[in-house]
């Protein structure tokens, strides 16, 4: 099982945050399904933590 670290993410403005274009589905707490984990934990540091990671896929 795939757990997402967007504590790496922590040390950029969530505006410039890199994310690739790979094309990893994860699902979110919000039941949206993010692009890969980047794009969930740009979410989660927007949301303050509110979004989590769910489980790999689409939601």
């Amino acid at each position: 099982m795939l757990q997402v670290n967007c504590s790496i993410y922590k040390k950029y403005p969530v505006v410039a945050i890199p994310c690739p274009i790979t094309y990893l589905p994860v699902c979110g707490s919000d039941y949206i399904t993010y692009g890969n984990e980047c794009h969930l934990c740009i979410e989660n540091l927007k949301s303050y933590g509110k979004v989590q990671f769910l489980h790999e896929g689409v939601c």
